[in-house]
């Protein structure tokens, strides 16, 4: 195993663990599947819709632990990676 190999390998486990983070932290702050698609959708549409350095502010209703409905103001900047 080469080098390169190891690093392929790394990044697409990193990456993997990345998407069921943030899959499940969906899941938690959005238990409704249809608010879940709206929310998901729209942060989709935010990135792909605004240029570097423009802001996207939204207000998002999570859902809490406690299962208290709570607003979160998502003042999202595209930043260049």
């Amino acid at each position: 195993m080469t080098e390169k190999d190891i690093h392929d390998n790394t990044t697409e486990l990193l990456d993997m663990e990345r998407k069921l983070r943030e899959k499940t932290w969906f899941q938690k702050a959005f238990p409704d599947p249809q608010k879940r698609y709206e929310a998901i959708k729209a942060w989709k549409e935010d990135f792909y819709s605004y240029k570097l350095g423009e802001k996207s502010p939204r207000v998002f209703t999570l859902t809490c632990k406690d299962m208290a409905d709570m607003e979160m103001y998502a003042d999202k900047r595209k930043k260049q990676l």
